[in-house]
């Protein structure tokens, strides 16, 4: 153990060395300038770059490859025009390798295909962000620092040409906040998924990727007719629920989300009787862990606040975000504001429900040359009762403890150079009626860290006390004190060699509880190796201990190998093997995935995964499966289907025996102790967008373990702004 943790911690020293390197290379040029030219009669937006109106647009050439801070080696045009109401822009992209275009449905499985990207910083450096990203043939993605729900209505279109492709866009300057600015930075992107090439406008070496708004560009003379004011947005859903008496009856409701604007960039949220009904997500796993699953959040109230908040820096942090939404039960209605002013960043919500309150408040300071920043947040619970993250107890139990109260407080101070270094402090505090002694609800974190668009070498000291466990955290460790070392780097290798990328990976860390005992370590590397044609392969090593609720101190190792194939693709293959020990046991964890194109427009997805665990002594092997057979057809640029069946059989690993239960008494399986399941869960969805509304049709509900016998009927309606502006 001791000669691994010196092996890792020289291997540490050999990235920071590295990083170091990097940034002795750094420049600063001065960012460039773009002038848009105005049209009066817009150009035609079909992938054809030969229309006569484009020939007025400035035109621009992406000039560096962040890939390996090289010159480009295949050319790309950016043409840019703009009048009243839109911004046109067209990519004219030459090609040597095979294009990869292999999504039809606007806003699904981007990441796989080649694709171009123009960012958008209306209000500056200081302003919410957005992207606008079409994949060759015009599929199209956007987003926003806003919302996560960013969706308005744009047009793209892409046509595949023998020596590359074109693609045109027209971005809506209204869907945007803040375009009476006359700060707008603007970036232009090109990603070519076979070779990893990734190509931008401006540039810098110290850039971690083309959303770095310090990086971008600047758009000189923009002006626009469009309202500076967003209209406010109401969403009015209606849905019809049909399912048997033994799962709930049937039912009908209706509800609204509505998004008034205050000023510019800030805005009056409101959920009322909130639609709650997102049932196409699978997110089920069997991956062995000794702590809370994450979950992400998918209700349209909670992912349009949630921006405003965690705005904290963590190296290495140990799984802990003070503001973990799918924690709070579902409101009955909920009230937010939130948006920018100026330097400051702010957010407040309070969402009700039965017995309960759940409220949060962040105001976030960010220098204008986002170098310095200060955070506060607060978090307060409410209610007769809590089914939360109690001192000790995992998250979503209750064991009869009530709640009356709890307060959580954070504070934190950043600065970044810019230049590739950057410090930060977080204090955090915990106080209710769970919490018996202050001085153990306190959270303590201290990092320092280097960085450039490849490495990264950094480390903190911090401390968890025992009762730092607000309802609304997601915390799954806590009495911690130690510190966490960790450093990645990138090496890209000729575009023409087998083996173009190497990416190595360490972690260090080592924490105790109050008692002064060792309570989580951990000592990791891995290693990944990306090869031509699509292949990737990663290889983990190292040693992992926690200390469990009851004072047994176990080992969670998991050391093995991924295999990509298909690798950045729609169509990928996926097999990995995993083993170690894992409490009294060893423990050997497979996944195995593949999916298969059935024509230009559906794919077909199977996956086996299982977990064997054999148990010291003698005691019975436990086996755990997960198998998932799932059918996706894209079948326009707005519409898709989707259909999933699932089955989780077998026996969990388990971390120690039940308390009472002898070896030669446990039985595999056993329903006695919870260790058996069963469960299968059939699912489909139907999913229609139009200009200003969205269709649902869905059966069962694919977040479930099992399957709920129901079938839903969704229809939303927006009245004025868009979905997500």
């Amino acid at each position: 153990m001791a000669l691994l943790r010196l092996g890792l911690f020289a291997l540490c020293a050999a990235l920071l060395v590295s990083v170091a390197q990097a940034s002795a290379l750094r420049a600063d040029p001065s960012p460039d300038h773009l002038v848009i030219p105005r049209t009066a009669a817009p150009p035609a937006i079909n992938g054809d770059l030969s229309d006569p109106t484009w020939q007025q647009a400035t035109k621009i050439r992406l000039t560096r490859n962040l890939r390996d801070r090289s010159t480009p080696d295949q050319d790309t045009t950016v043409y840019v025009l703009m009048d009243d109401r839109f911004l046109y822009v067209g990519f004219g992209a030459k090609q040597r390798t095979p294009v990869q275009a292999s999504q039809h449905t606007n806003d699904v499985g981007q990441g796989v295909d080649d694709q171009v990207a123009v960012y958008l910083w209306p209000q500056g450096a200081n302003g919410f962000s957005y992207s606008f990203i079409a994949n060759p043939i015009g599929t199209h993605y956007e987003s926003s620092s806003e919302n996560t729900s960013f969706a308005p209505t744009w047009s793209s279109a892409g046509k595949v040409l023998p020596d590359g492709y074109a693609v045109t866009m027209r971005i809506p300057l209204h869907a945007m906040r803040g375009v009476g600015s006359s700060e707008w930075r603007i970036q232009f992107e090109r990603t070519i998924r076979s070779t990893l090439d990734d190509y931008v406008w401006t540039y810098n070496a110290a850039m971690g990727g083309a959303q770095s708004v310090v990086y971008s560009g600047y758009v000189d003379g923009l002006t626009t007719k469009a309202p500076t004011r967003p209209q406010p947005r109401f969403g009015l859903y209606a849905l019809d629920q049909m399912r048997s008496r033994g799962a709930g009856g049937s039912t009908a409701r209706m509800g609204l989300d509505a998004s008034i604007p205050i000023t510019a960039q800030s805005s009056f949220v409101a959920a009322i009787h909130p639609d709650y009904s997102n049932v196409e997500l699978d997110q089920q796993t069997i991956a062995p862990t000794a702590f809370q699953r994450f979950f992400n959040e998918v209700r349209p109230f909670f992912t349009q606040v949630g921006n405003s908040f965690n705005n904290f820096n963590c190296i290495g942090c140990p799984s802990v975000q003070e503001l973990y939404t799918p924690a709070i039960p579902t409101p009955r209605d909920a009230y937010a504001v939130e948006g920018k002013q100026g330097l400051l960043s702010f957010g407040a919500y309070d969402a009700a429900g039965v017995g309960r309150v759940d409220g949060a408040q962040n105001l976030t300071y960010t220098s204008k040359d986002l170098k310095n920043g200060f955070s506060v947040q607060r978090i307060s619970v409410d209610g007769s009762e809590v089914c939360g993250s109690l001192i000790g107890i995992p998250s979503q139990q209750c064991y009869g403890i009530p709640v009356v109260h709890d307060d959580n407080m954070l504070y934190g101070i950043s600065h970044d150079s810019l230049k590739g270094l950057f410090e930060y402090v977080n204090y955090g505090t915990d106080a209710g009626s769970v919490v018996t002694d202050p001085a153990h609800a306190i959270r303590k974190d201290v990092g320092i860290g280097t960085y450039d668009k490849d490495s990264f070498f950094g480390g903190a000291i911090r401390s968890i006390g025992a009762q730092y466990n607000p309802p609304d955290a997601f915390i799954q460790q806590t009495d911690l004190a130690g510190y966490d070392v960790n450093a990645s780097r990138t090496w890209y290798r000729p575009k023409d060699d087998y083996l173009n990328r190497v990416i190595g990976y360490v972690n260090l860390d080592e924490y105790h509880n109050a008692g002064g005992q060792l309570d989580l370590t951990e000592a990791q590397a891995a290693i990944g190796l990306t090869f031509r044609p699509r292949l990737h392969i990663r290889l983990q090593t190292g040693s992992d201990y926690t200390r469990l609720l009851d004072g047994n101190f176990v080992p969670i190792n998991q050391n093995g190998v991924n295999l990509y194939l298909n690798y950045n693709t729609a169509t990928p293959t996926s097999i990995s093997y995993f083993t170690g020990r894992y409490g009294p046991a060893r423990l050997d964890s497979w996944t195995r995935s593949t999916t298969f194109a059935l024509g230009p427009r559906s794919t077909l997805t199977f996956e086996a995964d299982n977990n064997v665990q054999w148990v010291d002594h003698g005691a019975p092997r436990n086996m755990l499966w997960l198998e998932r057979l799932s059918y996706a057809l894209q079948n326009g640029k707005s519409s898709s289907v989707a259909l999933g069946v699932r089955r989780i059989i077998g026996a969990a690993p388990i971390l120690e025996f039940p308390r009472g239960v002898t070896i030669p008494t446990l039985q595999a399986c056993s329903t006695a102790y919870g260790l058996c399941v069963n469960q299968w869960n059939l699912s489909g969805a139907y999913y229609k967008r139009l200009a200003h509304d969205e269709f649902y049709l869905v059966y069962g509900d694919a977040s479930q373990l099992v399957t709920q016998p129901q079938l839903i009927l969704k229809i939303i309606h927006y009245f004025g702004a868009e979905k997500g502006t």
